[in-house]
């Protein structure tokens, strides 16, 4: 399992952080488990730490990520605080899921600094 999702209570927010080689299936696994604790503390604040991912996923798995959300009922009013990893392959794939799901309605942001990503997870207005 590449991934651990974590509640802090503190800040009121969700992290999901994954690690290593992850795969779309993976991705959606995780999703899964970050959903059910989002749901059963009632919190739309996401911040998601991919600092030290390894990219096992194609374009197609990333277009379709969207559609994953709604079809598992994932909450609209949800901000998505995305840390992307440095590699910069990676993060041309990481601004084009960026894209595809604001491009869908989704409150998605990608940051490279996770401090960053958290101050505008607690004090931007979505």
């Amino acid at each position: 399992m590449p991934w651990r999702v974590e509640h802090d209570a503190e800040l009121g927010i969700v992290r999901a952080i994954y690690f290593g080689r992850v795969t779309a299936n993976e991705f959606k696994a995780g999703t899964l488990e970050t959903i059910a604790l989002m749901d059963a503390h009632g919190i739309n604040l996401l911040l998601i730490d991919d600092t030290e991912v390894e990219l096992a996923v194609s374009t197609n798995d990333i277009f379709e990520m969207p559609q994953f959300y709604e079809n598992v009922r994932a909450m609209r009013s949800t901000r998505w605080a995305l840390v992307h990893p440095s590699d910069p392959a990676a993060i041309k794939h990481f601004r084009f899921y960026e894209n595809v799901c604001r491009n869908r309605g989704w409150l998605v942001k990608l940051f490279s600094d996770r401090q960053a990503a958290l101050d505008w997870l607690l004090t931007e207005p979505g």
